[in-house]
C-alpha cells in the first residue's frame, strides 16, 4: 500500500506505510545491524546530539537514501553510518563530516540514536516541495568539475548498470544494453560504465552499431569500490 501511496505522489501516507517493511521483511537491513539494536530509534525532538545511520537493501538503496544525509546533518551536530563498503568513498567524497562504524568499532556506544536509512524520507520528504528544499551544489562536486584526462565535462554524464547477479530479483531487473540503444545513441550524452562482470561482448557489438565508443574510460571498481 505504501509502494503504491509513493506512486501516486502520497508522498505522507506512503513513506509511514513503507515503515512497516522493517517488520514484514520486505526491507532487509545490513547484516550485522543487530549489534546496535540496543540504542534508540531516532526521534527528531529528543536526539540532536548524534545518530547513526544503517544501511538496508540492496546498493542501489543506500545510494538513493544516502541523497537525504544533508538534510540529516541539519537536525543533528554528528551522524555515522553502517554502510555498504563499495560506497564509502563516494560517502566521503560528498559529505565530509560523516564518520564511518564498522562491527568491530566498540565506539557506536556512545552514539544517541539509530534509524534506517530508509526512514529518512518519512521525516524529510513528505511533500513534492521537499525533494527540492535547499538542493544546492556540493562545494566539493563544483571543484571537482574535471574529469582525470582534464578534458571539461561539457555534457550530462549517466552512469549505466543493467545486469544483477542477484537470483531473487535479476529476472525482473535485467534488461539488455541494446534495449538502450537510442539513449546510447545521443551525441550529447556521455556513459560511464557501472556495470561489474565481463559484459565486453556486448559492449562490442553497440559500439560497432553506433560506430564509436559509448563509455568514457574510467577506473571504477564496479565489483568491490565504486
Amino acid at each position: 500500500k505504501g509502494i503504491i501511496q509513493l506512486t501516486n505522489g502520497n508522498y505522507k501516507d506512503g513513506w509511514d506505510n513503507y515503515e512497516l517493511g522493517l517488520k514484514n521483511k520486505t526491507r532487509i537491513l545490513k547484516k550485522g545491524f543487530e549489534k546496535f539494536q540496543n540504542l534508540p530509534e531516532w526521534k527528531p525532538c529528543l536526539h540532536k546530539k548524534s545518530v547513526l545511520l544503517i544501511g538496508e537493501q540492496g546498493l542501489g538503496d543506500e545510494i538513493m537514501f544516502s541523497t537525504i544525509i544533508g538534510s540529516l546533518k541539519n537536525k543533528v551536530e554528528e551522524v555515522f553510518i553502517y554502510c555498504d563498503q563499495r560506497i564509502k568513498t563516494i560517502l566521503k567524497h560528498k559529505y565530509p563530516f560523516i564518520k564511518f562504524i564498522t562491527l568491530e568499532d566498540e565506539s557506536f556506544k556512545k552514539i544517541q540514536s539509530r534509524i534506517p536509512i530508509g526512514s529518512l524520507p518519512k521525516y524529510f520528504r513528505r511533500y513534492e516541495k521537499d525533494f527540492l528544499h535547499n538542493k544546492k551544489p556540493n562545494s566539493q562536486d563544483s571543484k571537482n568539475s574535471k574529469l582525470s584526462n582534464n578534458n571539461r565535462i561539457d555534457k550530462k554524464i549517466i552512469g549505466l548498470s543493467w545486469n544483477t547477479t542477484n537470483q531473487k530479483f535479476g529476472p525482473e531487473r535485467n534488461i539488455k544494453l541494446e534495449d538502450f540503444m537510442e539513449i546510447l545513441s545521443d551525441h550529447n550524452l556521455r556513459f560511464l560504465n557501472l556495470q561489474y562482470g565481463n559484459h565486453e561482448n556486448d559492449i562490442n557489438y553497440i559500439e560497432k552499431k553506433l560506430k564509436r565508443k559509448i563509455f568514457i574510460n574510467d577506473n571504477v571498481d564496479n565489483k568491490y569500490d565504486l
